[in-house]
């Protein structure tokens, strides 16, 4: 197992700009993401101390980052993405 990876940095605005992400209907994408969260879930809960240690460096800033950090953030994370998607459900009328 690599020691501290740097992980993979991506381009919001770019991603969002995607064909499909213009095109294709949201429900598919909503779906996705419910059961990419539940995954997530589920493995942040099986972790072990010794996993939750491990470190990666972020390429933006080559910060250190352990995983019980990011896991912290977890829930903060969706409540705060969570009103993004609510207010887009209703402006687009999903």
């Amino acid at each position: 197992m690599e020691n501290k990876p740097v992980i993979k940095q991506y381009d919001e605005n770019l991603w969002s700009d995607l064909h499909d992400s213009l095109t294709m209907p949201i429900e598919p994408t909503l779906s996705l993401l419910e059961v990419l969260h539940f995954r997530l879930t589920y493995i942040m809960n099986s972790l072990s101390e010794k996993d939750l240690e491990k470190k990666f460096i972020h390429p933006e800033n080559r910060n250190e980052f352990a995983l019980k950090e990011i896991i912290a953030t977890y829930p903060w994370r969706g409540n705060h993405h969570l009103p993004h998607v609510t207010e887009l459900k209703k402006r687009d009328n999903w």
